[in-house]
């Protein structure tokens, strides 16, 4: 029987996409920039590949926010400075949330059934902050990021450590919900808990890559 149900944040309870794409759009319309079709799927591309280099431990995360507008400007062909593009865009980002659909129903309810927990490779104030602005800070009992715990998720020393804060947690009890096969799921299943893989975008999927498989959090309600 569970109990216990840790959360990825971004693309899993807040549109990481939406936000990203509000927040790029509004830099570049406040520079002058040409705002085109093949900006957001460059920010993207270009953004999965670093953070896939961060959970694999090739960089650090500042890496991230040092050379992602840098790629993303030389993959458009733009050949202007960005600096304090950054900068710009991980402020919009940290003022920004836009809940998933049925995320706060889900929430709501699972708060008085289980322990809830946030576990994300985002910033700490980041996260906190918009859980905070978007109301759904009360769910959880505790907010676990990298920056914090001083691991990043898929390393198994990242739940290690969130379990010696939680204490008292029994494996065969947790379930972790998150959309990446390469930093939620891989991390359950190297910490041998229980996984479901959030697959709203109905990727093509192995389905046995995860223990449970939903294109809906509130799909959770048949697990939980």
């Amino acid at each position: 029987m569970i109990k216990t149900a840790l959360f990825d944040v971004d693309n899993t309870l807040l549109d990481f996409k939406v936000t990203a794409e509000e927040v790029t759009r509004d830099i570049f319309k406040r520079r002058g920039l040409d705002f085109h079709d093949n900006v957001m799927p460059t920010f993207f591309k270009v953004s999965a590949e670093l953070w896939l280099q961060f959970e694999k431990g090739e960089i650090k995360q500042s890496e991230i926010y040092s050379q992602r507008f840098k790629r993303i400007f030389k993959n458009l062909d733009l050949a202007l400075e960005c600096e304090g593009f950054e900068g710009e865009f991980v402020k919009g980002v940290f003022e920004s949330a836009h809940p998933i659909k049925n995320s706060f129903e889900i929430l709501e309810y699972l708060k008085d059934k289980y322990s809830l927990y946030i576990v994300s490779n985002a910033s700490h104030p980041q996260q906190i902050n918009r859980l905070k602005i978007c109301g759904m800070l009360p769910f959880f009992k505790d907010v676990f990021t990298s920056d914090r715990i001083g691991y990043s998720k898929p390393n198994v020393r990242f739940l290690d450590e969130c379990f010696k804060e939680i204490g008292n947690v029994d494996l065969s009890e947790v379930l972790l919900v998150g959309d990446s096969l390469t930093a939620d799921i891989s991390l359950g299943k190297a910490a041998k808990i229980k996984t479901c893989l959030f697959n709203r975008d109905k990727k093509e999927v192995d389905p046995n890559s995860a223990d449970y498989i939903i294109e809906d959090l509130i799909e959770l309600k048949n697990i939980l």
